[in-house]
């Protein structure tokens, strides 16, 4: 008579298995804290490029304008490139990497779900060894980009070593299933196998180069401002709030409603509205400043190919500088929107502080675009709307102040 129960593996290749999984889980977690440690922002410079370049902040000679100071910018990763050519071997092969090592996780993990599944409990026919060598591939590989000879900026860097530890995380809960059994229940070991895989697709299209990257973050941070336009636009529309004693019967009777239905919207008042058109007005600059950015970035990045090494490396130290900048400016519409909530406490220090830091930001950035169209020949257009933009903000500025009562 046939045995007809399921077979399996001796306890001893079992146990070993299950050893294996163990050290794998371990050595992923090593490595999980690693890529974590990464300098992504520039806080391992050295205490002499700290100081050289904490004092390297810009100082614009802004005519007429005695309300106008710098923007402080904190130490910056240097750039070694802009654009990905093919003549940077360090930086492709670590894009390289990166990708073969996703291509060999993806086909890993598949194989070692449906040995894990069929097996249950047995020999895995050293599928987490191989697990672990994708990884680590893929480590070697953001190691590299965050090393000095690839020459990347902040925004390439904290691209890559997000996905890598997104990627990182989800290797490791699969093989966590699989230690505590929980990969055997019904689809989870495919899930989890299904998240690795759509981990692994981010990786590879995660934006390649300094220019590309950050080019992703400023075509966000210009999302987030004509979002954040059109969300306030809508209140301001509204017209300004009536006064409480205007307000009787129909709000009684609609106005429970709407509030338990989330529709209910707050309203400005009138000297409110003032207030909140010249900073919509700001953050319409700081999102105009964004593009120029991006177009004067590309325009100095063709004027050094031809140059020497001296002249290039001063003039990627300038787009770091206002890279930096563009990071300020778009970070600074999110956090001055989140200011603009009615009812606006606009005596807030909080308030005034960001108002300050975001329209110097701008007015900052336009001006290191009009200095350097000036030394460099870029663009009369770019220059015209960089000076365009940095008068309008300060006179944007000067407005607020007039209308918040405080003294230049």
């Amino acid at each position: 008579m046939l045995n007809t129960k399921k077979n399996k593996p001796p306890k001893s290749i079992a146990k070993k298995e299950e050893d294996v999984n163990q050290n794998v889980f371990f050595a992923l977690g090593r490595i999980a804290e690693a890529m974590k440690d990464l300098d992504d922002i520039g806080s391992s410079l050295t205490t002499v490029q700290k100081i050289v370049q904490d004092d390297v902040y810009y100082e614009p000679i802004v005519e007429n304008s005695p309300q106008f100071h710098p923007v402080y910018i904190p130490p910056f990763l240097p750039l070694r490139h802009w654009r990905l050519t093919s003549d940077q071997p360090v930086l492709n092969e670590a894009y390289k990497m990166i990708t073969e090592g996703t291509e060999f996780l993806k086909t890993t993990s598949t194989k070692y779900t449906l040995m894990g599944k069929a097996a249950e409990d047995g020999d895995f026919k050293g599928l987490p060894e191989s697990l672990l060598e994708g990884i680590q591939i893929i480590a070697t590989g953001a190691m590299v980009l965050h090393s000095e000879e690839a020459g990347c900026g902040r925004c390439c860097r904290t691209h890559a070593k997000r996905s890598v530890r997104r990627l990182i995380s989800a290797t490791i809960s699969l093989v966590q299933s699989f230690l505590d059994k929980s990969a055997l229940d019904d689809n989870v070991g495919a899930i989890k196998t299904a998240t690795l895989w759509e981990t692994c697709d981010d990786l590879v299209k995660i934006p390649r180069g300094n220019r590309n990257a950050v080019r992703r973050d400023v075509l966000l941070w210009r999302k987030d401002a004509i979002e954040t336009l059109e969300e306030f636009q809508v209140i301001v529309n509204l017209g300004p709030k009536q006064n409480l004693q205007e307000e009787s019967e129909p709000l009684v009777e609609t106005g429970w409603d709407d509030f338990c239905e989330g529709n209910e919207v707050e309203q400005y008042s009138k000297s409110e509205i003032e207030i909140v058109d010249e900073c919509l007005a700001l953050i319409k600059c700081s999102r105009v400043t964004l593009g120029l950015i991006l177009e004067v970035c590309d325009l100095a990045a063709t004027k050094i190919e031809d140059n020497n090494n001296s002249f290039r490396t001063n003039k990627l130290e300038w787009i770091g500088q206002l890279t930096e900048v563009a990071r300020i400016i778009g970070t600074g519409v999110t956090d001055l929107g989140m200011h603009l909530y009615p009812p606006l406490n606009a005596n807030n220090a909080e308030f005034l502080f960001e108002v300050k830091q975001q329209s110097f930001s701008v007015a900052t950035a336009n001006d290191m675009i009009i200095r350097l169209s000036s030394s460099m020949d870029l663009s009369t257009e770019a220059f015209e709307n960089a000076t365009k933009l940095k008068v309008a903000t300060l006179d944007r500025y000067q407005k607020l102040l007039t209308k918040l009562n405080q003294d230049i």
